[in-house]
């Protein structure tokens, strides 16, 4: 199956993944993944906090607030200019 994804309004830039993750790393969060959200056609950050796993975080948060495609996965705990560098990122453990 494949998913369309509708063209976006704006990209976003890794200056802005880069300020996501920083306050990520600044309010303990243990990963910060970033989604489309199809109705809007933005990126958003969603902050997974210790101890919580990120994948039934994620599925949760998209019960809540609707579908949503998970463009990325970033884990606060590697080196955060690496994970900027690869195209498209998903560490969930």
């Amino acid at each position: 199956m494949f998913v369309t994804i509708e063209r976006r309004l704006e990209m976003t830039t890794k200056d802005q993944i880069r300020l996501w993750l920083t306050i990520g790393r600044r309010n303990n969060a243990s990963h910060v993944a970033v989604l489309y959200d199809p109705k809007y056609k933005i990126d958003i950050p969603v902050y997974v906090y210790l101890n919580r796993n990120v994948k039934d975080h994620l599925k949760n948060y998209m019960n809540v607030h609707g579908k949503h495609v998970i463009m990325e996965v970033y884990d606060l705990s590697r080196d955060i200019e690496y994970q900027l560098s690869i195209p498209r990122v998903f560490y969930y453990n």
